[in-house]
């Protein structure tokens, strides 16, 4: 869906959980197939999560050097960004981490930057949107490629990536923060989502269609 092409040349999103894991293993499966040019890989330390994020920095470190993929670190002050400029922590974030994406791509010589968004990300952004009044275009929730953003595991569920991860034996970063229910979409996650499956267990599809 995200027509990567063996001309092409990709820059991962790497945070060191289990979906950017998984994407990182699953492009370097297809470089070595020789079905694209090149992997590189990016990893933000957003300044949130203290020791915790610097634990998720090492592992970047460790997995890239293991698997041979080029990898750009950096540390940024989101919380002092958000402050600055009025925003919420999660839209400061997110500035911060694809304006870093997009230094980092330039600086490898990569035309494509890779995201983990997975179907049941895009099924909380179906609903996101849907709580927040968007109109039909809202709706469409994430696209496989935008620009030169892709993301290739768009109709993979999160229980795909996880087996994918067990299979082979590959460990990975769990962001406890992700378990908190400050943000909308954490809320989404952990209450919404689990009530919407008890009615339709195939609401993730659903939504996504």
């Amino acid at each position: 869906a995200c027509a990567i092409t063996a001309s092409d040349s990709v820059l991962v999103a790497l945070s060191g959980g289990a979906d950017s894991t998984a994407l990182l293993l699953s492009l370097l499966e297809l470089k070595n197939e020789g079905r694209i040019g090149g992997l590189f890989a990016a990893h933000l330390n957003h300044g949130i999560r203290g020791e915790s994020a610097l634990h998720d920095e090492r592992f970047c470190e460790a997995l890239c050097a293991r698997l041979g993929v080029p990898l750009q670190t950096e540390t940024c002050d989101a919380p002092a960004y958000a402050k600055s400029t009025g925003k919420t922590l999660e839209q400061a974030a997110r500035e911060l981490r694809y304006a870093f994406l997009e230094r980092a791509r330039a600086s490898f010589g990569a035309n494509l930057i890779a995201t983990a968004h997975h179907a049941d990300d895009q099924a909380e952004t179906v609903l996101l949107h849907l709580l927040r009044g968007c109109g039909t275009g809202g709706l469409g929730g994430m696209k496989p490629r935008s620009g030169n953003l892709v993301r290739p595991f768009l109709e993979t569920q999160k229980d795909a990536i996880l087996a994918y991860l067990t299979q082979r034996g590959e460990t990975y970063c769990v962001d406890e923060t992700n378990a908190q229910n400050t943000a909308a979409r954490n809320r989404i996650r952990n209450e919404l989502m689990p009530a919407l499956r008890a009615i339709n267990p195939s609401v993730t599809q659903a939504l996504c269609k």
